[in-house]
C-alpha cells in the first residue's frame, strides 16, 4: 500500500466520480479503477458502490476516508518541514560570542536572522576563545564569534571569517598620572604595573600584547591575570594596576576607568566568525551567508562604537 493508493482514494472520494478523479490526477480512468480495486482487494473491504449513474462510499469507505485525510496531511506537512529543514528556516543554531567584542552588533545579527527564518531557534552562549574552542570539540556550537583560535580551529576544521578588527588600548585608573597625555606607548608603560586578560582565555591576544611590550624594549610587569574582561576593568578602577584591553571593552561604562589610544599600535585584533568547514547544515548555512552580507555594515558600525567610546571617554578627561 502507498501514498499513490491514498491519493487516488482520497480523490474518488471527494469526486464521487471515477472520470473527474482521474482529471484531477492527471491519469487515465482505467488507472484510477485499478488502484481502486488493488485497494479494496489488499484490505478486504469494499470502499465505494458504484452503478452505472453514481458511485458513493460505503460505511468502511467513509471511515477509511477520515484516516487518509489525516494521513496525507501528516505526509504533507512532512515534506514541507523536510524542504523547510534543507532550506535552513527550522531547526536550532547555538552561537558562541564574547562579550564586550559583539554587544554593538549581535543584536542587528540576531533581529534579522530571526525575522529571516522566525522557526529557527538560537541559542546564544557567552563564551571567550577558550570555552568556544573547548564547545566545538564537544559538538555544542555550531557558529563562533572568537579571536583566531589559531592551531585549534585548523586541528578542528574551522573556517575563520574576518568580521572586523580591533585594536588594544590602555584602560587606566581615573586619577592616573597618565591619562593628561592624549595617546600613550608602550614604553610609558614600562614601570607600571599591567593587567592583562589571563593567557589561557585568549592565548593569541595574550601573546600579541607581550610582543607588542618587549618589541617597544619593555619587560611588562603584568601583576593581574584575571578570567574575565569585566574584572580587568575593576582592578583598573580600584587603582591596582594599567589595563591592556580590546577597544571594544571602551564602550563600556566603568566609574573611574578612562582609555587611551596607544601608538604604535601593537597590531590588528581580528575578530572572526567561526565554523565547521563543510558545514552541511542549512541552517548554519543561513547564518553565515547573512553576516557575510552584513560584514561591511557590521565593521563599520563597530568602528564607530569602539572609536566613539575611546574620544568620549577622553573629551569628558579633559572636559
Amino acid at each position: 500500500m502507498e501514498l499513490r493508493h491514498f491519493r487516488t482514494f482520497a480523490a474518488v472520494a471527494e469526486q464521487l466520480s471515477f472520470t473527474a478523479a482521474a482529471a484531477e490526477l492527471h491519469v487515465a480512468q482505467p488507472a484510477v479503477s485499478q488502484t481502486i480495486r488493488d485497494l479494496e482487494e489488499e484490505m478486504g473491504v469494499r470502499l465505494f458502490q458504484r452503478t452505472k449513474r453514481s458511485v458513493r462510499l460505503t460505511a468502511a469507505g467513509t471511515t477509511f476516508r477520515r484516516q487518509v485525510v489525516r494521513l496525507l496531511e501528516d505526509a504533507d506537512s512532512a515534506v514541507r518541514e523536510t524542504q523547510r529543514a534543507a532550506r535552513g528556516e527550522v531547526g536550532r543554531l547555538v552561537v558562541g560570542f564574547m562579550g564586550p567584542a559583539m554587544w554593538p552588533i549581535l543584536p542587528e545579527i540576531l533581529r534579522r536572522y530571526e525575522a529571516s527564518y522566525p522557526g529557527v531557534e538560537v541559542g546564544l552562549r557567552e563564551l571567550m576563545p577558550d570555552g568556544q574552542e573547548q564547545a566545538f570539540r564537544e559538538g555544542r556550537l555550531d557558529v563562533g564569534f572568537t579571536r583566531s583560535l589559531g592551531d585549534a580551529a585548523a586541528e578542528l576544521l574551522l573556517e575563520e571569517e574576518l568580521i572586523y578588527t580591533d585594536r588594544i588600548v590602555a584602560a587606566l585608573p581615573r586619577d592616573h598620572a597618565l591619562t593628561r597625555k592624549r595617546r600613550l606607548s608602550f614604553k610609558h608603560l614600562a614601570m607600571e604595573d599591567l593587567v592583562v586578560f589571563h593567557r589561557p582565555g585568549a592565548p593569541a591576544m595574550y601573546d600579541q600584547i607581550m610582543d607588542a611590550c618587549r618589541g617597544a624594549g619593555i619587560s611588562p610587569r603584568v601583576r593581574h591575570e584575571p578570567d574575565q574582561m569585566m574584572t580587568v576593568a575593576i582592578r583598573v578602577a580600584a587603582g591596582s594596576a594599567i589595563g591592556l584591553v580590546p577597544g571594544c571593552v571602551s564602550q563600556r561604562q566603568v566609574e573611574g576607568v578612562v582609555f587611551r589610544e596607544i601608538t604604535p599600535s601593537a597590531g590588528p585584533l581580528p575578530l572572526v566568525m567561526a565554523y565547521r568547514r563543510g558545514e552541511d547544515s542549512p541552517t548554519v548555512a543561513a547564518w553565515v551567508d547573512q553576516v557575510r552580507a552584513m560584514r561591511t555594515e557590521l565593521e563599520q558600525r563597530m568602528g564607530r562604537c569602539c572609536d566613539k567610546a575611546v574620544r568620549s571617554k577622553r573629551a569628558a578627561d579633559h572636559g
